[in-house]
């Protein structure tokens, strides 16, 4: 489920136009400011991923990848 939101969120911020590492470079942000990143599902339920979450889940080579596969 977690990776399902987040895949989400970021082929939403591809398709606003923002590039992979803008991308990154806002998760670091809320990571550095919250320790987290809280993310909405389509129900509106909240989805926390903590940093070790996402770096096990290798997500600046998955945010690259599906840049990539967009563009």
């Amino acid at each position: 489920m977690k990776r399902d939101v987040f895949e989400l969120y970021v082929l939403e911020r591809l398709e606003d136009g923002m590039m992979a590492q803008e991308i990154i470079d806002e998760i670091d942000d809320m990571i550095s400011r919250f320790g987290q990143l809280e993310l909405n599902d389509g129900n509106k339920n909240s989805v926390v991923l903590k940093q070790f979450w996402l770096n096990n889940f290798s997500y600046k080579d998955f945010i690259k990848e599906k840049a990539n596969t967009l563009y």
